[in-house]
């Protein structure tokens, strides 16, 4: 297994259970997970990770709300490079 394939499981296995935040929950619990292993790991390679779990259909994007509707899907656009979220119509 390749780097990025070992990070792309630590990724799903953190988002499996809840809606999580990539700076909150997802970020630190990876980073940690890939200290114990004895490497680090950047945030960009955890957003890479998690787009690339959202594109093959093993996870879904949701903006998240304090006032109801308290969640929406949303998907992911790549412009220039770059991942931007964008909701659904």
């Amino acid at each position: 297994m390749n780097r990025s394939e070992l990070i792309r499981r630590m990724v799903l296995d953190t988002i499996s259970d809840d809606y999580e935040n990539v700076d909150q929950i997802i970020l630190p619990e990876v980073a940690r997970d890939c200290a114990k292993l004895g490497f680090t790991v950047a945030r960009s390679e955890i957003v890479d990770a998690l787009a690339k779990l959202i594109e093959d259909g093993f996870a879904k994007a949701y903006l998240r709300s304090g006032t109801e509707p308290f969640s929406r899907g949303c998907k992911l656009n790549c412009v220039n490079g770059h991942r931007k979220k964008q909701t659904k119509e």
